[in-house]
């Protein structure tokens, strides 16, 4: 089913300028129902944009579409149909997409900002440009890292125990999040997710930066080297730092 050619070409250059500049906030997710699905970018996330179906009423184009939140006050979902132009469809796209980033960039209780500075750190080593940030991995990168993330964890199960098991799993739904991220998302989204599983290793305690995080930048930084992200001069730095140690 070519759901391309069964969504009206109006629908498509409404959504057209968001592709370039969707900043993570969301990935479009596939659908037999709908003719298109978007959702947030989080593998928990009940944020959503449906574009359900066309049809012609009293002689007018209309496009029948859900979303959710669809205000500030409520995170309830809406549907409604809409006049099917680029203008309408906009209108909506643009307050959903809006919603997204605030809801990102708001600081919220839910936040960690020890956490966050961790993450912001270890994302200072890589230097993505704007051209490369949404290109994909090259297909060779891929599944080293698919294999050395779902090697970490595996082996995080042998660290689990009463205290810390709500934060392993965390970890590793995390890096459940990468790892299907691989195929589907641009360089600078992968980093970043990436950073977020150090981050949060980092801040479960040393035992966990010596046996996890710095076994993993010094992979990644390596294979980064080769072909898959470019890095900053943080990054470069700790590469000839370790081929000093080794060498």
């Amino acid at each position: 089913m070519n759901k391309k050619e069964q969504t009206p070409l109006v629908v498509h250059k409404a959504i057209e300028p968001y592709l370039n500049k969707k900043d993570g906030l969301f990935k479009r997710v596939s659908s037999e129902k709908d003719l298109i699905r978007f959702k947030g970018s989080s593998i928990d996330s009940n944020f959503f944009f449906h574009i359900k179906s066309h049809r012609k009423q009293n002689n007018q184009n209309q496009i029948q579409i859900e979303y959710q939140p669809f205000t500030s006050v409520s995170v309830e979902p809406r549907t409604n149909w809409i006049k099917s132009d680029q203008k309408s469809i906009d209108a909506h796209f643009q307050i959903w997409f809006k919603l997204l980033s605030e809801f990102k960039n708001t600081k919220t209780v839910f936040d960690d900002p020890i956490e966050k500075a961790f993450q912001e750190d270890y994302y200072s080593y890589f230097e993505i440009i704007e051209e490369e940030k949404d290109k994909p991995l090259e297909p060779s990168s891929i599944l080293p890292l698919y294999e050395h993330f779902e090697e970490i964890k595996l082996k995080l199960n042998e660290y689990k125990n009463e205290e810390n098991t709500s934060e392993i799993e965390d970890i590793q739904d995390e890096i459940t999040q990468l790892n299907d991220s691989l195929t589907v998302s641009g360089r600078q989204e992968i980093a970043n997710r990436i950073c977020n599983v150090w981050a949060k290793l980092t801040k479960l305690g040393v035992k966990y930066i010596k046996e996890f995080v710095e076994i993993s930048r010094k992979y990644v930084m390596k294979e980064a080297v080769k072909r898959a992200f470019q890095l900053g001069q943080k990054g470069l730095e700790y590469i000839e730092d370790i081929d000093k140690y080794l060498n």
